[in-house]
């Protein structure tokens, strides 16, 4: 029974995404973005992208000292939450 749950869960999860997906996708050129994206400048989309980890980072590290008084907390659970936010 335990196992058909998670099947279902599994399965009601990825038809919402693909319908959400749709939703979100159904009057956009996809050749477009994809000409757009192929245009892109890639030394500013790695730039970008280590932007963004260096963010992650600080913010987890910054949980980790506002947290640190009520307990230790591992980065792994650290990274974890921010990751979410």
């Amino acid at each position: 029974m335990r196992h058909l749950k998670l099947l279902l869960r599994t399965v009601l999860s990825l038809a919402m995404s693909a319908l959400f997906i749709w939703l979100s996708l159904r009057h956009t050129d996809l050749r477009a973005v994809g000409r757009a994206m192929a245009d892109a400048d890639a030394v500013r989309v790695a730039a970008y992208v280590v932007m963004l980890l260096a963010i992650h980072l600080i913010r987890t590290v910054r949980w980790g000292l506002l947290l640190k008084p009520l307990g230790e907390v591992s980065f792994k659970r650290l990274n974890s939450a921010s990751a979410v936010g």
